[in-house]
């Protein structure tokens, strides 16, 4: 796909539903970095009601949550019809290889991924299933340098 083919990434919106503070602080700042606009939710029902309100481009989800999981979201999704949004799985656990067969059968799952997440992995996964622009990175001599 041609490079101008590609949407910009401040025009979608991810939504982050994480329950552990340090854990959702870090993927924001992934996803913001990335030049996606970005909501929180710290459990599913909020996230319910943030999806309500305003459909996520994609939805980065946690699996282990207290009260409403993630296999309980993506349950919920299908139930209000919007199974059709992308959803990127992030979990502490490993997974019994039939466990995350199962996991990925689901229809809005696209990735699978481990936590935390990849600062590589995620925004290639973001930028691939969204279709969007990466944004440039700095020249490698610029890495190294600092202001000060």
């Amino acid at each position: 796909m041609a490079d101008e083919n590609l949407a910009e990434p401040k025009d979608k919106l991810v939504l982050i539903v994480e329950d552990d503070e340090p854990q959702r602080y870090l993927i924001k700042a992934i996803v913001v970095k990335e030049g996606f606009q970005v909501d929180v939710a710290v459990d599913g029902p909020a996230a319910m009601k943030k999806i309500a309100a305003k459909t996520p481009d994609l939805i980065i989800l946690d699996l282990m949550m207290p009260g409403k999981n993630g296999v309980e979201v993506l349950r919920d999704l299908q139930s209000e019809g919007v199974a059709g949004i992308p959803v990127i799985i992030l979990t502490a656990r490993m997974m019994d290889p039939a466990a995350l067969e199962i996991l990925r059968q689901e229809p809005s799952v696209k990735e699978v991924m481990t936590k935390p997440p990849h600062v590589t992995k995620l925004p290639a996964a973001l930028h691939s299933l969204m279709s969007t622009k990466a944004p440039p990175k700095p020249p490698a001599s610029d890495v190294w340098r600092h202001s000060g």
